[in-house]
């Protein structure tokens, strides 16, 4: 599996080949992947999760599929360095991982039965950038980034693993520009630099962005009650606790991002084809009981930003797109975005493609409808790059607005990271980070930009792609070179 992707399996299987008596079981089984990892054999990968996992009742694991998948995983990257355990015990391990052709970094665990010999009862891998500690002390030049970035993706889209554009940018510098792969299979057509993509999640940045455009104007309060600003909203109690910030910063006990994803987006979309309202189409699941108390703690949500789409209208008069049209988009000169629907004839717009389905030419057009509050517009690297730039330069919100958008609001516990309004905020090397990322089937987006360095990062594809982990190999090549103290 691509590092990009997080498994975690509870399997079945016997064992594998075993090392010196004193060596822990689960640190056994971590070298015996290595080993299979490193060999370019896929038969010998296939040979060890067929073997190494201990029974699981009568839910028998999806062992050929993982191994599949470690198959692809090894042979892009070039297999494996171990580069630090993190972790060691008798029955657990957790390493880090350094992909030898990719440079991709990835934490591994490994947990084991208690006894001989050692069978797997949990295996799993997660993409990570690497430990500042770990990086090199030299820094890298504009060119040898360009370098290292176009050789990277260049290498993903080789084996089938990229397809899409990319932007680095500095003000005052030439940029990294290129788009690589199709933007139609079919017609064989290629993807080009202005090429218009799915952004998926990306969009709540122009959801909170309109937000606070209207909270600028006097128009709204972060602290108002959806109530007040929704007088309709079907659900009384939620109506008289939650709150705009809340909305914006995830806490506001609404479904959480599983739910929302396998219910809230299929159901709007479902239903915007014949209702054509932002409130209407959520009234059947905003009178669900909440799921938390609001403000009590963070779980991302897709059906919140689509209240916040429902609160814009609301406020503003105008449909949800027309607004970012006239008050976002045209103002941050982004000539190329929208919301297009699957019924409208677009130019240069990107088909999505699923390429963990059986069939490699499958596309997204039965999953992808029209976007909404909470993600799905289409835009292009260079007009998300002129997003930041509006942002960076206050022409579309004032400083105050945008420290706040770009201030720590909240904590999503499980990725480590902070959340603003309708961005996520990190730090890596010391150098804070500010940007989204989101993903849908056949798409995939990431854009990332560091205030103190001036640089931004846009990577976006229309296939199962690792955008992530390319993304932390740009921090990498920022920032190596800090001195850390």
């Amino acid at each position: 599996m691509l590092p990009s992707s997080l498994l975690l399996a509870l399997l079945s299987g016997s064992a594998a080949p075993q090392l010196a008596q004193d060596v822990p079981g689960a640190r056994q089984r971590l070298d015996g992947y290595l080993r299979a990892a490193n060999s370019g054999s896929r038969t010998q990968i296939r040979e060890f999760f067929a073997s190494g996992f201990a029974p699981n009742g009568g839910n028998p694991p999806p062992a050929d599929l993982i191994a599949e998948r470690e198959w692809q995983s090894a042979d892009v990257g070039g297999g494996y360095e171990l580069k630090r355990v993190e972790e060691e015990a008798k029955t657990s391990v957790v390493a880090l991982l350094r992909q030898r052709k990719t440079g991709f970094w990835s934490r591994m665990r490994v947990y084991v039965e208690p006894d001989r010999p050692y069978r797997m009862v949990g295996f799993g891998s997660e993409t990570i950038a690497a430990p500042a500690d770990l990086l090199p002390s030299h820094k890298l030049s504009r060119t040898e980034i360009h370098r290292n970035l176009n050789s990277l993706v260049a290498h993903l889209t080789s084996k089938g693993q990229f397809s899409g554009a990319v932007m680095l940018s500095r003000p005052g510098e030439r940029p990294f520009l290129r788009a690589f792969g199709l933007a139609n299979r079919a017609w064989r057509a290629p993807n080009r630099v202005d090429t218009r993509f799915n952004i998926a999640s990306l969009g709540k940045m122009f959801t909170a962005v309109a937000v606070a455009q209207l909270a600028e104007s006097g128009r709204l309060n972060y602290s108002d009650k959806v109530g007040k600003l929704l007088p309709d909203y079907p659900n009384a109690e939620a109506a008289a606790k939650i709150t705009v910030h809340q909305l914006l910063t995830h806490t506001s006990g609404l479904m959480s991002a599983r739910e929302s994803v396998s219910q809230s987006l299929l159901r709007v979309n479902e239903e915007s084809r014949r209702l054509g309202e932002v409130p209407n189409t959520m009234a059947g699941l905003l009178k669900e009981p909440l799921r938390s108390e609001p403000g009590r703690s963070f779980s991302y949500s897709n059906l919140g930003y689509l209240v916040l789409g429902a609160v814009v209208e609301r406020v503003s008069g105008l449909k949800y797109e027309d607004y970012l049209a006239r008050s976002v988009f045209a103002p941050a000169g982004m000539v190329s975005t929208g919301l297009f629907g699957l019924d409208e004839e677009r130019p240069n717009v990107a088909t999505g493609y699923l390429t963990d389905s059986p069939n490699p030419t499958f596309s997204n057009v039965y999953h992808v409808d029209k976007g909404t509050a909470a993600g799905g517009a289409f835009s292009t690297v260079e007009d998300l790059d002129r997003f930041i730039t509006a942002m960076r330069t206050r022409r579309i919100l004032k400083d105050a607005s945008v420290k706040r958008i770009w201030s720590e609001q909240s904590i999503d516990p499980a990725a480590a990271s902070s959340y603003g309004y309708g961005f996520v905020l990190d730090n890596y090397a010391r150098t804070p980070i500010v940007g989204h990322s989101g993903g849908w089937f056949g798409v995939n987006a990431n854009l990332e930009h560091f205030p103190s360095l001036g640089h931004s990062f846009v990577i976006l594809a229309n296939q199962d792609a690792p955008t992530t982990a390319v993304a932390h190999k740009v921090r990498e090549w920022l920032t190596q070179g800090t001195r850390l103290k």
